[in-house]
């Protein structure tokens, strides 16, 4: 199994060549399969069968990927980049799959998210195998190595989980994020590939925020939390969307200054754009942590005009928002919380995580498997904490290996920001993934952060597109195309 020679935009999976018989038939078969599954869709809207309606559309599109996949392997992991965030849209679990113990395994495993994850997973190891195999991929990263190392911590945890299923499908879900950090790394290996990764993930926050505007138009993309109504976008909870427009705006106010002139105004009302969803989410740990990683970057980049800009933005919020005063407020004033106990949102999450110390004293080196905290809890509720997730699921040698993966991302970014030329395309994507990385590791000190994939993916993805930048001098940067990624032998990062 080898990859095809040429560039790594047309790198193929093997395939066997069409006979003209054998292509006339697939024709056939392709043509029938969309008439029956035009039918099957049109009986599930008329009868109001959600499944019926949306497993053809789901076949459909995984058939094109498939076929983008054989034909040109770097197109389908940038197209998987742009349409991931929305996928939740055809979600055909419950809105708090995963994250309460009354959903099943099987429910969120035939949502859509989980069958591309599962896709994917297993054309990246085809891909990632031909490359190894023909001897010239990049030699992987210090980051890459921690990852796949806090990889294995999950899949040790699931020998010993209550709860196989549950703990298998988040560990498939997970390893799909990892090698999609693997296979980006074996991909960016000019400017050209990386432009294009970052344009594949604004143009999946512009697929999100025309959802949101089109659905709240019409009466969706909202759900009802106590006394407040947030957006969700195409995210099932409004804690994910926003931390989702967080990572986006950060990475996009990095690079602004540095765009060519035809993309900046458009890239301008984008983010002004993504920052109102932000704050029509009321997730106050992704609007807080977003304001500082601004801030931040207006430090780094010596930009006193955006420093200037962030202190109108947050007046202007306050004033014209007041539902996110009612939110602030709300988060320090004693009432009914997590399921009938007084206090407020701060205590009663400090209350709950002391709970959950002690539920894996009986495993403490592997923990009591993946995505299965819940079992555990009265409430049915997650640790609400990606840190305690890793010590309570994955044990002492997965919370280790957790920190030592965002030590290892905050050192290996920070580096290439030292290491770059600074006022140039390259040194915005450097800065700006530095701050996405803290900024994650920041809220995941208070929430369920890789539970949401969509996230996870689009973190890992800055993350590579920053480490590409810090070998480029390894590597054929500045070709007009990305040719054969894996012929150049770069030094971990």
């Amino acid at each position: 199994m080898t990859v095809e020679t040429g560039s790594a935009a047309t790198a193929r999976l093997p395939w066997l060549p069409f006979s003209p018989l054998l292509n006339r038939a697939v024709t056939v078969t392709l043509v029938a399969v969309a008439v029956g599954g035009s039918l099957v869709c049109g009986i599930g809207v008329a009868t109001g069968q959600k499944r019926l309606a949306v497993i053809p559309i789901i076949a459909v599109l995984c058939v094109m990927l498939a076929v983008v996949a054989c034909t040109r392997f770097s197109w389908f992991v940038l197209l998987l980049l742009a349409v991931r965030p929305s996928t939740d849209v055809l979600k055909l679990s419950a809105s708090d799959a995963g994250t309460s113990a009354s959903n099943t395994v099987a429910a969120r495993g035939a949502d859509p998210s989980s069958l591309i994850g599962v896709a994917f997973l297993m054309l990246a190891v085809m891909w990632l195998a031909s490359v190894m195999r023909s001897r010239k991929g990049i030699r992987p990263s210090l980051t890459t190595l921690t990852l796949l190392a806090f990889t294995l911590a999950g899949a040790l945890s699931v020998f010993g989980s209550s709860h196989v299923q549950a703990s298998a499908l988040q560990l498939v879900r997970l390893t799909s994020a990892i090698l999609m950090f693997v296979v980006l790394e074996q991909l960016i290996t000019t400017r050209v590939m990386m432009k294009r990764v970052l344009k594949a993930c604004i143009a999946a926050l512009v697929i999100t925020m025309g959802y949101t505007v089109f659905s709240t138009v019409m009466g969706g993309s909202t759900e009802v939390k106590g006394d407040f109504t947030r957006l969700t976008g195409t995210f099932s909870q409004s804690n994910d969307y926003g931390r989702y427009l967080m990572f986006l705006v950060l990475i996009g106010v990095a690079i602004l200054p540095y765009v060519s002139r035809r993309l900046r105004n458009p890239l301008i009302v984008i983010l002004l754009a993504a920052g109102g969803l932000l704050v029509m989410t009321l997730t106050l740990g992704a609007i807080a942590t977003g304001f500082a990683g601004c801030l931040i970057i207006a430090l780094i980049q010596r930009r006193v005009g955006l420093a200037a800009f962030l202190g109108v933005a947050i007046l202007a919020a306050l004033s014209m928002a007041p539902a996110l005063l009612a939110r602030i407020a709300l988060s320090t004033t004693e009432t009914q919380v997590g399921g009938g106990s007084t206090g407020n949102s701060v205590s009663w999450r400090l209350q709950f995580w002391a709970s959950l110390l002690s539920i894996n004293d009986n495993n403490p080196i592997t923990g009591v498997g993946l995505n299965t905290t819940q079992y555990f809890t009265p409430s049915a509720k997650q640790p609400h904490s990606d840190f305690l997730s890793a010590y309570v699921e994955t044990g002492i040698l997965g919370f280790v290996l957790y920190i030592a993966l965002l030590a290892v991302m905050v050192f290996a970014t920070g580096r290439v920001v030292l290491r770059t030329e600074p006022k140039t395309l390259e040194w915005g994507v450097a800065v700006g993934a530095l701050v996405v990385v803290v900024s994650f590791a920041v809220v995941s000190l208070a929430a369920n952060v890789i539970q949401s994939l969509a996230n996870f993916w689009l973190v890992l993805a800055i993350v590579a597109c920053a480490l590409a930048v810090g070998r480029r001098h390894e590597l054929p940067w500045d070709r007009q195309a990305a040719d054969r990624p894996s012929e150049w032998a770069g030094t971990p990062s």
